[in-house]
């Protein structure tokens, strides 16, 4: 199939995330192959983007209409900000979808929207339904859903079949993921991973430093990690500094768990860092605790720069990222990860772990991701 164009739709632009991550490394790989890339978002549009495209946002004005929760969280005096909303709403979501169809429209069969999440792909599939590629015998493009999380998000959505059903080509993140999500959608899917930028970090010694970079978000479980570190650093030879990156809603629990727990000395939350270099040089360890994810951006990060990770079973990805190079925790409570914790921090080969993930990594390349969409846009009719 011959290709000149990519459209990548996702919930929200911009911002922190895996997902946010794997579009803008996904828009660099085919840029870089000669294709012309473009954004559709459901919501907002954060920051500058990597590569710069149109961008079409289906709902603009959406913080001004009952779509948004602090709407009615705030309904004004008497109530009278919502009532003139909830008229205006259905209004604005016609004319929104009437719009999105004219776009759509417009998009043809030289191109291949990937939509990366439930509910952008449940947008393209209802848009097929209100038949946006049907007049004038017009050809659609390709589409491509890809489904980034875990499984246990994937069953919160019985309806799942009937909307995966028009995409030429369903992707997911790891091998046991697309087996089982084969036969939850009942058709074939493909095994697409995220990519990671390759990069190398200068030569400089390794200290007794765990660096993780995460969004600070209750799903994600630093607070397990934090604690496991507590138990185990008085238990270990050397003295060891938890080097957390990022951001969110998190951020003030996390802190004072870190002054509850007396820490403050060596555990830091500094703030995001888009610089990897710059995190991970030095650092002996990563982690990742989650109870579940898609496919654990970060620690493919660490494994690119040949830093192993303490991680629990929480994905596919990052089991398997462990067996080649890391230490997998027996579960996911706070002794689970201090005993992987323990186990690393006192390895003698920690090195050689490390190096052993970072030859697995390669794989996760921009260069070799981007190869493996191309030879599946070319095997299609």
């Amino acid at each position: 199939m011959n290709l000149s164009k990519v459209v990548l739709f996702t919930s929200d632009l911009g911002g922190l995330g895996g997902t946010t991550s794997a579009l803008n490394e996904m828009a660099r790989g085919f840029s870089e192959r000669g294709l012309s890339v473009s954004y559709m978002t459901l919501g907002r549009e954060v920051g500058q983007l990597p590569v710069p495209g149109e961008v079409f946002r289906v709902f603009p004005g959406q913080a001004y209409t009952t779509d948004n929760p602090l709407v009615k969280r705030f309904p004004g005096p008497g109530g009278v900000k919502l009532k003139a909303l909830s008229l205006y709403t259905p209004a604005w979501r016609k004319y929104c979808l009437k719009r999105l169809d004219r776009h759509l429209a417009k998009i043809g069969p030289d191109t291949a929207i990937i939509a990366l999440k439930y509910n952008t792909q449940k947008c393209l599939t209802e848009a097929i339904g209100r038949g946006v590629w049907t007049a004038n015998g017009a050809k659609r493009p390709l589409l491509v859903y890809q489904n980034h999380a875990s499984m246990q998000w994937m069953r919160h959505f019985p309806d799942y079949p009937q909307v995966a059903a028009p995409a030429d080509v369903f992707t997911c993140l790891a091998e046991p993921y697309t087996r089982e999500t084969a036969q939850i959608l009942g058709r074939q899917v493909v095994t697409m991973p995220n990519s990671i930028r390759s990069f190398e970090l200068p030569t400089a010694p390794k200290t007794n430093k765990i660096v993780v970079l995460s969004r600070l978000d209750e799903a994600k479980h630093l607070d397990r990690l934090i604690q496991a570190f507590a138990q185990v650093r008085g238990q270990v030879k050397e003295s060891w500094q938890l080097v957390i990156y990022g951001d969110g809603q998190a951020r003030e629990s996390l802190e004072a768990l870190v002054a509850d727990l007396h820490l403050s000395d060596c555990v830091s939350l500094p703030g995001s860092c888009y610089d990897l270099t710059k995190a991970f040089s030095g650092a002996s360890l990563s982690a990742l605790v989650s109870d579940n994810e898609g496919q654990g951006l970060n620690v493919v990060e660490a494994a690119m720069a040949g830093v192993p990770s303490v991680v629990t079973p929480c994905s596919p990805g990052a089991v398997e990222l462990a067996e080649h190079g890391g230490y997998l925790a027996d579960g996911f409570a706070v002794d689970d990860i201090a005993q992987a914790l323990r186990q690393a921090m006192c390895d003698d080969e920690r090195e050689a772990v490390g190096r052993r993930a970072q030859v697995y990594a390669q794989r996760f390349s921009t260069a070799a991701v981007t190869d493996n969409w191309l030879e599946l846009f070319a095997r299609l009719p």
